[in-house]
């Protein structure tokens, strides 16, 4: 009988236990679901447009923080495709989350898609990773058909979320870095960065519209041989590029730009006296509804991408000219 006794108090006392370990989740109350709206700013120049991310329900749950991450998928050990976020959330008053399961997340003004979740033990910090495929991949492609000509014209074709390329002279089969050019157009008149005679070639690498940091591989193109009578020419052609500003073009065919180094952009946007325009790949500048990346800009009559404002035809475009699909700020 003491046995008995014995037994049930020890199984009582383990009761009480147990119900004082829970009782702080049992005076809280669970998150049923989390809700985010996430938007961009304008582009920056060194690194993906500023990031903002809102809490569907402010009253029930915040954002601490959004930051983009390198991240690393932990199965394949390999980097992510497309530029990733990490965002921390946290509970307010008397609530916890429930879990880290990709359903339990609805995201809602971007094409943000969701990578991974985790939540603390006490289940009071949430960290999502996000990636965005529109802002295209967090790399990008190497330029295809570098070529230089004997004249010294070096082209490339366009490549796709790219906004700009860097060139850079090989002399004698070594680079020459203090010759290193970024240009927004897909050719470079490269006669006057010769010095001397020699033999040349130039490697051309294409950078992310999104991010100046993420790089393709290099690409170079073959040798030609300047001899003095070449040399003499190509720095007739540096002194006529070093006279002269860049200059709009008008022809029969369409309106181009020709920069001052006889170049010409083609197949991309280029920034002229603080507009951007597109030209295409004969190099006119185009206007009304461009397709770009997958997203759609408006070019007004004289080629002038508009931004933050509303089309001709009754259409939300965003800061960076962006197209609004039913009027999201993606």
């Amino acid at each position: 009988m003491k046995c008995i006794k014995k037994t049930c108090t020890l199984l009582a006392a383990a009761g009480i236990f147990s119900l004082l370990a829970v009782s702080p989740a049992f005076a809280k109350t669970r998150l049923e679901g989390i809700m985010l709206d996430f938007s961009v700013g304008a582009l920056r120049e060194d690194t993906y447009p500023e990031l903002t991310v809102t809490a569907g329900e402010q009253s029930l749950y915040e954002v601490v923080s959004a930051a983009y991450v390198e991240y690393t998928n932990p199965y394949t050990n390999q980097p992510n495709r497309y530029p990733t976020a990490e965002i921390v959330i946290k509970p307010k008053g008397d609530y916890y989350f429930r879990t880290s399961s990709e359903s339990y997340f609805e995201l809602y003004g971007m094409d943000v898609e969701y990578v991974d979740a985790r939540k603390s033990g006490d289940s009071m910090t949430m960290t999502l990773t996000v990636e965005f495929p529109e802002m295209g991949s967090s790399s990008i492609a190497a330029p295809a058909y570098v070529n230089l000509t004997e004249d010294g014209l070096a082209s490339w074709a366009p490549v796709g979320d790219a906004s700009k390329y860097e060139v850079t002279l090989i002399r004698d089969g070594k680079a020459d870095l203090s010759t290193r050019t970024v240009v927004s157009g897909t050719s470079l008149n490269i006669a006057p960065m010769i010095s001397r005679a020699n033999t040349y070639s130039v490697r051309v690498v294409a950078l992310s519209r999104y991010d100046s940091r993420v790089e393709s591989s290099y690409v170079q193109s073959g040798p030609i041989t300047v001899d003095s009578a070449k040399l003499e020419k190509f720095a007739q052609a540096a002194e006529a590029s070093t006279s002269s500003d860049g200059q709009w073009m008008e022809t029969a065919s369409g309106i181009w730009y020709q920069n001052s180094d006889g170049t010409w952009p083609s197949s991309c946007w280029q920034q002229i006296d603080g507009n951007w325009y597109f030209f295409n790949s004969h190099g006119y500048r185009q206007t009304g509804w461009i397709l770009w990346n997958n997203q759609y800009y408006y070019c007004d009559s004289e080629g002038k991408m508009l931004s933050d404002t509303i089309t001709p035809d009754g259409y939300p475009v965003n800061a960076n000219g962006v197209w609004q699909k039913n009027g999201s700020d993606s």
